[in-house]
């Protein structure tokens, strides 16, 4: 069933899990699917020994730790390596500015920067997580927040501690089941007051078990939610894969640089893969694992860090391919997520002419960043833009009466018209929307045919006081040319803070302009938006307002609407909730 009917509300589709028993026995390894080629990735004896945690913050931006002395790294891209950021060295401490944490492993995610540690310097066993500010650039930076598992642990030595941290998103553990072993039930993430957005799995060297916790965002207080075995009998790092909806683990040379892949299967993160090492990679002391957010040509880069720093690296380079990810619904709100992160949101929606799948732009803005996916009933698939790489998509409508073809708009007001042709895109011409105000960052574009003559309308989205501007004019779709320029100011009284009086814009069938509105106070929320009804488009490419609000959804972010009807009484959103990643979800509308 396609997962988005035009004509009739579509059930929210839920991607099946894999089929495995949750206490499998461990499975032979087989080859690194990522093929045997690894690289050098870093500059020779920049880091020295006891490099030992990784995390990717975005596609050039990649976080690490060293354990001795106690130093966290921002490392950005250099050709095909990586190199310190300009800071160099950040001295790690504890919340009280004291100390030498033993930093094992850190992880980026929307609550900032997360380290576990195993002991302060070369004392005894000190099992803490601590968060640091991943804006600070200072050279000694102290945890704002801590949180000391010791008592909660088994016992270990000094050096046999916490070696590995995740994060893994509310959204997607409710999604797929995840049951919380402390209630006996499926995990509700309202049980855990100022937790927020996702759970942290923790992996202790000693047994090679994962325990998940709730982490109180105050500092201090913690609950446990789940353990289970990582696949091995010790873990060096976690790395949590929301593409492929996979819990990475992996070893050292103790398991020869293996890894695993888990899965939620009945409620319970199981091992479903375990892999060699690539075969370029060798045995070494492997302690810190990230996987690249984003794909180029078809592929992640993988970035391992050696402990030991053999031959003068500690930084080595693979890959894996490229998925497609499955759709999946979020619970309890009706939204169905299409991918986690910064760069997964929904900036621009439109349903395919030639089918009933679903075309998203997306606002990215660095190269090796997806600009645009196909949206089917159980998958994302990448589409690749070809040449000049668009900076930050914001709309995209169908041109009418041409099959297949396709206008997007970028916030500077750039335009690009293209063709669609399964997943292969060809642009045909690009154009500069008419200049307007000082300051318009445009977020909408919508095309209608009025008594046989094309308008183009489009919008400055405004920010609070500043209203928004809607233009309007006529368009030459085969010249990508404009007509004279209309104009009209408008803004909306819901959201009251923090507001984009237009994230995007729709015209229907009759003309009417219907808009959507966002609260957008920062990467982490909290967002709310509405959808009014603005007006309506005249004959002459005129909007006459008439304000109508239609509908609030709190909690997210929406840049993205199209109808799915001619009376346009259903409606397809999408959201862009930055950290939290984008969202689609099909609503519906008073009747006018």
């Amino acid at each position: 069933m396609p997962l988005f009917r035009r004509t009739t509300l579509s059930a929210v589709v839920v991607a099946a899990l894999s089929a495995s028993v949750m206490t499998a026995p461990a499975q032979a390894a087989t080859a690194w699917p990522g093929g045997p080629t690894v690289t050098v990735a870093d500059g020779s004896n920049v880091f020295g020994e006891n490099l030992s945690g990784l995390s990717f913050e975005s596609q050039d931006v990649l976080w690490a730790v060293q354990n001795g002395p106690s130093t966290l790294y921002r490392l950005v891209r250099d050709g095909t390596r990586w190199k310190p950021d300009s800071v160099g060295a950040r001295t790690l401490k504890y919340r009280n500015g004291s100390g030498e944490p033993d930093a094992e492993a850190v992880v980026r995610t929307p609550d900032g920067l997360v380290v576990a540690t195993e002991r302060d310097g070369g004392g005894d066993s000190s099992l803490k997580v601590l968060r640091y500010d991943p804006r600070s650039t200072a050279k000694s930076v102290n945890a704002s927040a801590e949180w000391d598992l010791t008592g909660d642990l088994p016992a270990v030595d000094s050096n046999d501690g916490l070696e590995a941290i995740s994060w893994v998103p509310d959204s997607f553990l409710t999604a797929k089941g995840f049951r919380d072993d402390r209630t006996k039930a499926a995990y509700k993430p309202s049980t855990y007051a100022n937790h927020g957005t996702g759970l942290y799995f923790a992996g202790l060297e000693s047994n090679g078990t994962v325990y998940a916790y709730a982490l109180n965002q105050s500092g201090g207080t913690y609950t446990r939610v789940a353990s289970f075995a990582g696949g091995f009998p010790a873990i060096m790092d976690l790395e949590f894969d929301p593409a492929a909806g996979q819990l990475w683990s992996t070893c050292d040379n103790s398991c020869q640089g293996r890894s695993a892949a888990l899965s939620i299967v009945n409620g319970k993160f199981t091992v479903s893969a375990t892999y060699d090492r690539p075969a370029q990679l060798g045995n070494y002391n492997l302690e810190g694992f990230a996987i690249a957010p984003t794909c180029s040509a078809g592929r992640k880069q993988t970035v391992w860090a050696d402990d030991d720093n053999t031959g003068g690296h500690a930084l080595r380079a693979g890959g894996l391919p490229c998925i497609a990810q499955a759709v999946t619904s979020l619970a309890d709100d009706g939204w169905q997520k299409i991918g986690d992160g910064m760069t997964a949101g929904v900036s621009g929606i439109a349903v395919l002419g030639d089918s009933d799948d679903v075309l998203v732009v997306r606002d990215n803005k660095k190269t090796g960043e997806n600009r645009a996916i196909r949206l089917d009933d159980d998958k994302v698939q990448e589409i690749v833009w070809p040449g000049e790489l668009p900076v930050d998509l914001e709309a995209v409508d169908p041109v009418p009466g041409k099959a297949g073809v396709y206008v997007a708009l970028a916030s500077a007001g750039k335009g690009f018209v293209f063709q669609l042709k399964g997943v292969r895109l060809t642009v045909l011409s690009t154009f500069q929307v008419p200049a307007g105000k000082p300051g318009d960052n445009y977020e909408s574009f919508a095309l209608k045919v009025v008594r046989d003559r094309l308008f183009a309308v489009w919008a400055d989205r405004g920010q609070d006081a500043r209203s928004s501007t809607i233009y309007s004019a006529r368009f030459d779709a085969a010249k990508a040319t404009f007509g004279p320029v209309q104009s009209v100011e408008f803004r909306v009284p819901y959201p009251a803070t923090d507001v984009r009086h237009i994230s995007d814009l729709e015209i229907t069938a009759d003309n009417r302009v219907l808009v959507t509105s966002a609260s957008d106070p920062g990467d982490n929320g909290p967002f709310d938006s509405a959808v009014y009804q603005a007006g309506k488009l005249g004959k002459d490419g005129s909007i006459g307002l008439a304000l109508k609000e239609l509908a609030r959804y709190p909690g997210h972010k929406i840049e993205a609407l199209t109808c799915l009807s001619r009376s346009c009484d259903e409606v397809l959103y999408g959201t862009d909730d930055e950290a939290a990643g984008g969202a689609v979800r099909v609503g519906t509308l008073p009747s006018h």
